[in-house]
């Protein structure tokens, strides 16, 4: 038979919560996290029994983060810690250095019996830092011990085994103590000699599912890793995360995390470079009798020409990191095309020879990209970037018009090729909306054609060429 058996935990032990500070906004997070550092080097200092954020997560989890505006906290931690007092922080940075607030709670009370707010200049953080630590041993003093929380009680009922003796009247023995009114815990029965059998719990998962406690904590390491990766963000925006107290939907919407979406863009604006084609051809024809004529020679010039040009695209992407976009964007770029003509007779024609300059006309040249934006910052409002691609720029042919006894080689459409590089700047004013500026330039790399006959002494006329492009574009994004 085995008798009641009390198994009673010790509560966390210390004088003083140090809880993280609270940044004000997304992007005090670094000088609260400063800060806050600065409190508990002056902490360490006065020799302080204090515990800090790090160790308070180890037995309260995440009911401390945000703390400062959380309504619940630090309530929610008196039942697990024998602290008489706890320190609030909460940080925001401005233009003039810092706004600090600092609330001081004693055990067990819903209100903080003091609060200080300080505008701290630059340079005065560490002296700051000092007075909330000497504020936090002075108000000690003040506070009255607390007596010990006590932890879980744990009950294991008595337990009969067939072919045991009947059970023997008990000894006299003192009651049992009023662990509730807070009395020492010993008990005063005789000791069975019989050692009771182990009921070590067994560390090895069971069928429904139990793990031993080092497992989980493993299993909850993965699972913030995982939770981390599925969210596309960095180490330290991750912590930002946990530290928000935010869902993880919200967290994303208000960091503006571009990672994990679709996008589709629409752009406009300007080119500067080769934005024009021209074409220029000319023929040596020899008369064959009865008005007829044979072409015996040829020479053209085809190829890029430079100028200004309205650009208007869109493209489609995803983001599958936060310092990342892949897309492929399409755009249009309203150049002109430019036309010459010529021909020569210099056996017995009059007159010998003719040239003609034709008007330019309006055309189009479409630019293909495969695109990689790269991000060097995960959130925020206002994000730089660069940009890499790979530039296609397609041009349709000319279709010369043929006098009456020359019939003119036309130039088929063809492509420009090269890599483009520039840099941006993106603006998220909502989750879901983006605008954006960037300036990206194309190297293009496919020369002007050249094909001619020595029979030929009429020379084509060509374009002036940038050998780039390079285009300022503005737009708007949509995350899908």
């Amino acid at each position: 038979m085995i008798g009641l058996l009390a198994l009673v935990g010790a509560a966390h032990a210390t004088d003083i919560l140090f809880v993280d500070a609270t940044p004000a906004t997304l992007d005090d997070f670094s000088v609260a996290g400063v800060f806050y550092g600065m409190v508990i080097s002056a902490a360490e200092d006065d020799d302080l029994s204090f515990d800090d954020a790090d160790a308070i997560r180890k037995w309260a989890g995440a009911d401390a983060d945000a703390c400062w505006d959380v309504e619940a906290c630090p309530a929610n931690l008196w039942g697990r810690t024998d602290a008489r007092l706890a320190v609030v922080l909460s940080v925001e940075g401005t233009d003039t250095g810092l706004e600090v607030g600092v609330r001081l709670h004693g055990a067990d009370e819903a209100a903080p019996f003091k609060v200080i707010r300080e505008r701290v200049a630059p340079g005065q953080e560490g002296a700051f830092a000092r007075t909330v630590a000497k504020a936090a041993k002075d108000s000690l003093s003040l506070l009255p011990m607390r007596k010990p929380v006590p932890g879980p009680v744990l009950v294991i009922e008595d337990e009969f085994v067939p072919g045991d003796p009947p059970p023997r009247d008990p000894l006299p023995r003192d009651p049992l103590p009023d662990v509730d009114r807070g009395d020492p815990v010993t008990d005063t029965r005789p000791v069975d000699p019989t050692p009771p059998p182990d009921r070590t719990p067994d560390r090895t998962p069971d069928r429904t599912g139990g793990a031993d406690p080092d497992d989980r904590a493993v299993t909850a390491r993965l699972s913030a890793e995982e939770e981390r990766r599925r969210m596309g963000i960095p180490a330290g925006a991750y912590r930002r995360y946990e530290a928000s107290g935010l869902s993880r939907a919200d967290w994303l919407r208000k960091a503006r995390v571009r990672a994990g979406h679709g996008f589709l863009e629409l752009s406009g604006g300007y080119a500067l470079g080769d934005v024009d084609r021209g074409y220029g051809v000319r023929l040596r024809i020899e008369e064959q009798g009865d008005g007829a004529f044979q072409t015996i020679g040829s020479s053209t010039w085809e190829g890029p020409g430079a100028g200004g040009a309205p650009s208007f695209g869109f493209a489609l992407g995803y983001a599958p990191a936060w310092f990342l976009d892949t897309s492929v964007s399409v755009a249009v770029v309203y150049g002109a095309k430019h036309l010459n003509t010529g021909w020569e007779c210099l056996d017995a024609c009059d007159p010998a020879s003719s040239e003609y300059m034709h008007d330019p006309v309006r055309a189009v040249q479409a630019v293909i990209e495969p695109r990689l934006r790269i991000y060097p910052v995960p959130t925020g409002v206002v994000k730089p970037y660069a940009l890499l691609a790979f530039s296609v720029m397609l041009h349709d042919g000319f279709q010369v018009p043929d006098p009456e006894f020359v019939d003119y080689p036309d130039s088929p459409a063809g492509a420009s090729l090269g890599p483009t590089a520039g840099l941006g700047l993106a603006f998220d004013p909502i989750s879901r909306l983006s605008l954006f500026l960037e300036v990206p330039g194309t190297l293009l790399l496919t020369p002007a054609r050249v094909e001619g006959d020595r029979d030929v002494t009429l020379q084509p006329g060509s374009l002036e060429s940038d050998g780039y492009l390079i285009r300022v574009v503005g737009g708007i994004g949509v995350r899908l």
